[in-house]
């Protein structure tokens, strides 16, 4: 069964090398030396992963607020992707998310955050295979 029913966009990148490679889309906007975390020699998949999910998370940040009439223009997100090893020494993803909303109480930024991880196609994608945590403005949601 699919689980997209209709296509809104679809992105073509094709990748050489792994993480010592480049990733290039098929219109040319998107044309990346990829490179392992730290070494300083490119962009890592972790790092696409945090900008990508990022973007989209805050963009239904902004969907929900506008539908409930909520002015979300403000809200500023950093996203912290994290490789790492699991309990059977295969590497594992961690994500973690703090969410600002100048002029918002926590309660509603709270809120919104929750709805937004419902509905975002990353998280709602990602979040039964990655530790997502969330906080605001600093503090554990």
């Amino acid at each position: 069964m699919d689980v997209v029913t209709e296509v809104v966009y679809r992105a073509n990148v094709s990748v050489s090398g792994g993480r010592v490679g480049r990733a290039t889309s098929d219109d040319g906007l998107l044309d990346l030396a990829l490179a392992r975390p730290g070494s300083g020699d490119g962009v890592n998949p972790e790092q696409l992963l945090a900008a990508g999910w990022g973007a989209c998370f805050l963009s239904t940040i902004h969907a929900i607020g506008r539908k409930a009439g909520i002015d979300t223009s403000a809200a500023m997100i950093q996203v912290g992707v994290t490789l790492g090893k699991d309990a059977e020494q295969l590497f594992a993803l961690k994500a973690d998310f703090d969410v600002a909303i100048p002029g918002l109480a926590t309660d509603v930024v709270a809120d919104l955050v929750e709805q937004a991880h419902g509905r975002c196609p990353y998280s709602r994608a990602l979040s039964t295979t990655i530790e997502i945590r969330t906080s605001i403005d600093g503090a554990a949601a």
